[in-house]
């Protein structure tokens, strides 16, 4: 490990901290030009020579070919063949590699193959083909064919990248029952130009929306439900209409995220799109049965599918968290809901009574703690999931 020690000597106290303390949960905030591929492949090199794990044992999950590879020859300068065994992958094919691995668990260990776009054009034809004349999403033109084709393929795969056809069509159920429960609530408070003197009556609407039943679902989707969403945005906007004495703050939500509807009732925005939302949820369940009778997988299948092959058997999910014994995941802030669900079940924390070694690397490329958009949002998440986790920024 003569390679390693000389590597090591050229790091900085954080980068060092980041290599030493393997095992238990580790976020590494890492700015751009900060050295985080040298980083993780000493890390991988101080695991095998700390401990008695096998390279296969760790885990490293990129997000392209390129950064896996690159990864890998890194790895390979420092620790020779051995980095060939490290299981090094994106997250679609370590899905392709449990899924290949574990052939009983999948499609009743039939062989299915990848779709093109010619064949899923044709599967969504034949879908708005058998609905009724008067579906919302069947809208033809004798010239340009069916009108919503490519909206409802892209909201598909969207979709996959977070949810499965049962468990969107669960969320929207739900959706469209506190959509009705609420839309008289909503017409009281905002079917009327707002005033000043009216301000601090909008904190009874938040009361009688907590009110509202909202039904426990039954799989395990970690995601706000929309009650949950609308209540802690309003309220937000309420307090801070009132402390300012401003009626701006409403009338623009009330713009943004209200509408009059047919019998010029003021309701939430959402509720008027709710049956295209329930239509889609049907088609893209339809969808995904069809792929199979065909024997078809597409791209983001292999996450999906794993995912719930994992959740659904136990065996599998124990023996892929019993391989794994340290995992690395790069680009972090970039994981989205469907690649955390699957970090989740191969961790199982749940289960898991040892604290897991997972070490996470958030690149920001602004500056450090300033993550852009939803991605925040993984950063906050990670750190409530571990709570004695160590946090290094870098340099």
């Amino acid at each position: 490990m003569s390679k390693f020690e000389d590597r090591y000597k050229k790091l900085n106290k954080e980068q060092k901290e980041a290599v030493d303390n393997i095992d238990g949960p580790m976020l590494v905030v890492a700015g751009p030009g900060s050295g985080k591929t040298e980083l993780l492949s000493l890390r991988v090199a101080n695991i095998l020579q700390k401990t008695d794990v096998f390279p296969n044992n760790i885990l490293c999950l990129t997000f392209t070919e390129a950064a896996a590879t690159n990864m890998r020859t890194r790895l390979s300068s420092i620790i020779g063949q051995d980095a060939y065994r490290v299981a090094i992958h994106t997250f679609h094919s370590f899905g392709s590699e449990i899924i290949n691995q574990n052939p009983e668990y999948f499609y009743q260990g039939a062989i299915y193959n990848p779709v093109d776009d010619l064949a899923q054009v044709k599967i969504i034809e034949e879908i708005l083909e058998s609905l009724k004349h008067n579906s919302l999403l069947k809208s033809y033109n004798p010239e340009q064919g069916y009108t919503y084709m490519k909206d409802i393929l892209e909201r598909i795969k969207n979709l996959k990248e977070a949810l499965a056809p049962d468990e969107f069509l669960e969320i929207t159920l739900e959706n469209k029952s506190f959509f009705q429960n609420s839309k008289d609530i909503i017409n009281k408070y905002f079917s009327q130009t707002i005033s000043k003197k009216k301000l601090p009556k909008f904190k009874k609407i938040i009361d009688e929306l907590e009110e509202i039943e909202f039904k426990k679902r039954k799989n395990r989707i970690r995601l706000k439900n929309v009650k949950e969403s609308l209540i802690s945005n309003l309220n937000e906007i309420i307090e801070k209409s009132i402390e300012e004495e401003k009626t701006n703050y409403l009338s623009e939500w009330k713009k943004n995220y209200t509408i009059n509807n047919k019998e010029k009732k003021r309701i939430l925005k959402d509720f008027h799109q709710i049956e295209k939302q329930i239509e889609l949820a049907k088609i893209y369940k339809e969808y995904q049965k069809k792929l199979k009778e065909k024997g078809y997988y597409d791209f983001s299948d292999m996450l999906s599918d794993t995912i719930q092959a994992l959740e659904k058997n136990s065996e599998l999910k124990y023996n892929i968290a019993e391989k794994y014994l340290y995992i690395l995941v790069d680009e972090f802030q970039d994981t989205n809901n469907i690649q955390n669900r699957l970090l989740d079940n191969i961790i199982d924390i749940e289960e898991n009574k040892s604290v897991p070694n997972i070490l996470a690397v958030g690149d920001d490329d602004q500056a450090i703690y300033k993550f852009q958009g939803a991605n925040v949002k993984n950063i906050i998440n990670f750190i409530e999931k571990y709570k004695d986790l160590r946090l290094v920024v870098l340099k």
